[in-house]
């Protein structure tokens, strides 16, 4: 796992369901220390991928000489507790044991612009696709319906 945030801003919250884990959180305020950069990752819509070379377990006072100087907010969650890690922030974990985490990006007042202003980016780079992207999903939509001999009444 690399040392990042999460894609167009948004905040995650991760529960432990089994065994324990550790997390290196680290505010926005950190991000030219962590030597972070952007990058698009086309999936539909552009994604903002923010992640970050560094190594925390090794990395070279050389390479990264400003990381010495970053502070990290330290976590350890355990089978049933939650985290939340908000917009902005870098993250990076590691399973002390065995175990299992779920998680879940989202969106809310704090953060939509955020994922606005990324999607209207991609919308400006790309060409607005929607009446076609709707056909497509339409079509799909039939087809599944078709297949499993379902029938949709408009009301």
């Amino acid at each position: 796992d690399l040392l990042h945030r999460e894609n167009n801003g948004a905040h995650l919250w991760i529960s432990q369901a089994e065994g324990r884990r550790l997390f290196f959180l680290f505010p926005p305020s950190e991000s030219e220390r962590l030597y972070g950069w952007e990058s698009r990752t086309p999936h539909g819509f552009d994604t903002i991928s923010c992640i970050s070379p560094v190594d925390l377990f090794s990395a070279s006072s050389r390479q990264y000489p400003s990381l010495r100087n970053a502070r990290a907010h330290v976590a350890m969650v355990e089978r049933g507790e939650t985290l939340l890690v908000p917009g902005g922030w870098w993250w990076y974990s590691v399973a002390l044991e065995p175990g299992a985490s779920v998680q879940h990006r989202f969106f809310d007042r704090a953060n939509f612009r955020d994922v606005a202003r990324d999607l209207c980016a991609t919308l400006d780079q790309r060409g607005d696709h929607t009446a076609a992207m709707f056909e497509a999903l339409r079509e799909e939509i039939a087809e599944d319906n078709e297949d499993w001999r379902l029938t949709v009444q408009d009301e």
